[in-house]
């Protein structure tokens, strides 16, 4: 029987391009609540990894099941209600130009099938996902209009309107400042801290994981706090670097800053 509390698993993933593996003979199991950071070089199957994730590339060879449900060999009208539970950030967040930023954030709610959803609540959800990545008065703009961070946060929005329990983040902060790429993070542990979301997270930056692995999002201060007395988030953080379309690392924040493996220490933080 399915354990209820793994969200995503792979068992045995292959997924080839071309003869060329891009995902090599994957296993893993991610569990309610957990925050997954894969980290590696580009081309190391990263993004690949998410998309197989939410059926938007079929494995050639072994099951990848989501909450707790075979997806490998489903029909695209059913993986339809499986996406319908889980939440996307594309690279460079993927907006549509030529529509508004609410038009954008409804997409989801008013495109998956088996939603009915009123123009009114549809308005109503846009604006509170909105409101919760601090962008409620860019309803009427266009994405042309908004910085480069504005636009990563509008992405997060259409990520969590339909309150998914599951959301993945592909480079949630590749291109951005220091100090812009801090502020998308705490609106992705905001996610996870005040709606409970199991969150997977591809990243170049170590700091993405860090912050993660040791901050939570305080209300009060809206932004990232450390637990006080020394206590650990709520939420475990796995980290997994991924190296030729394998995972060639996978455990705490510690254990990668302990590992010796000359490649996987590359994405360990150590200065």
């Amino acid at each position: 029987m399915p354990d209820a509390d793994v969200v995503l698993e792979f068992r045995d993933v292959t997924v080839l391009f071309d003869a060329v593996k891009a995902l090599d003979n994957i296993s893993l199991k991610v569990h309610r609540g957990e925050t997954w950071v894969f980290l590696g070089a580009a081309g190391s199957g990263k993004t690949v990894l998410l998309k197989t994730a939410m059926g938007l590339v079929r494995p050639d060879a072994g099951h990848v099941s989501v909450f707790g449900q075979e997806i490998t060999t489903m029909e695209e009208r059913e993986l339809f209600r499986i996406r319908a539970e889980m939440g996307m950030l594309f690279q460079e967040s993927a907006l549509f130009d030529s529509l508004t930023i609410e038009e954008n954030v409804a997409y989801p709610l008013r495109n998956q099938p088996g939603r009915e959803v009123s123009a009114e609540e549809i308005h109503e959800r846009v604006v509170d996902a909105l409101g919760f990545v601090e962008l409620e008065d860019t309803l009427d703009k266009v994405p042309s209009e908004l910085s480069g961070g504005m636009r990563r946060r509008v992405g997060i929005a259409r990520a969590s309107v339909t309150n998914p329990p599951l959301v993945l983040y592909d480079s949630p902060t590749a291109g951005l400042d220091p100090i812009t790429a801090n502020t998308i993070m705490a609106f992705v542990a905001k996610q996870r801290d005040l709606k409970q979301t199991t969150t997977l997270i591809v990243s170049h930056r170590f700091q993405d994981g860090e912050l993660m692995a040791n901050y939570v999002f305080d209300e009060k201060s809206a932004a990232l706090q450390r637990p006080s007395n020394g206590a650990a988030p709520a939420a475990h953080t796995v980290f997994a670097v991924m190296k030729e379309g394998t995972i060639a690392f996978q455990g705490t924040q510690e254990e990668l800053h302990r590992s010796t493996d000359p490649y996987v220490s590359k994405f360990g933080g150590q200065t």
